[in-house]
């Protein structure tokens, strides 16, 4: 009997370090997640990105956002040494395409056609992300912004952004892929006219980003 109590004491003790090691979170930020990878040579990154835009420019046809960060992984943890550049240049004459919205899509889902009106960029971004080890990664690609009013009187604004990998060093020297970014922004109170709003956006503001990749290192390709 006091055998059969001890083994049944042991493998709970097995089944609690099990589940602690599975529900451990690492002290240090993960940004690479293997399980989400197809095949054997496929690596993904995923991390959240602070970022300080401005709206620079704004006297000419095609004002652009400067933009500089820091990254966190996904629980927030800060990756140290971590820094971001990215810009995009927009196309001024077509700034009121961002508060306007697709139509519906018909069904069925899984065929043609796409109804793909008020989805087309305002310009072509480039991303470079700077790693702790002294890697980093360069990426361009169209971006769709996005404005919707709020209640209230404030606003959000969405950029989303298809990179392509068009650099990198360190680990990422030659590494092929792409990504997605994708960021937005609260402003409590967004003025009527484009003017005011061009001060606002110039004035500086706070964004919150995450990027993902999936990528393939030099080594591995044929």
């Amino acid at each position: 009997m006091t055998t059969e109590i001890n083994s049944e004491s042991v493998v709970q003790a097995l089944d609690n370090i099990r589940n602690i090691l599975e529900h451990k979170v690492p002290d240090e930020a993960v940004i690479e997640y293997r399980h989400l990878a197809i095949g054997p040579k496929e690596r993904i990154l995923a991390f959240s990105i602070k970022e300080h835009h401005t709206l620079k420019g704004t006297d000419t046809p095609t004002p652009y956002f400067s933009n500089q960060g820091y990254f966190s992984d996904l629980q927030g943890r800060v990756l140290p040494g971590s820094s971001c550049r990215t810009s995009l240049a927009v196309d001024a004459s077509k700034l009121d395409s961002a508060y306007k919205w697709p139509p519906a899509q018909p069904a069925p889902f899984d065929q043609p056609p796409s109804l793909f009106t008020n989805t087309d960029p305002l310009g072509h971004s480039k991303q470079a992300y700077f790693f702790s080890d002294g890697s980093s990664l360069v990426t361009t690609g169209p971006s769709v912004p996005k404005i919707l009013r709020l209640k209230g009187g404030g606003a959000q604004l969405w950029v989303a952004s298809v990179g392509v990998i068009a650099q990198g060093t360190g680990k990422y020297e030659g590494a092929r892929g792409l990504s997605s970014y994708v960021g937005s922004a609260h402003f409590p109170i967004w003025p009527d006219q484009p003017e005011e709003q061009f001060k606002l956006l110039a004035a500086g503001f706070e964004a919150a980003i995450t990027a993902y990749f999936k990528l393939v290192f030099k080594d591995d390709q044929a």
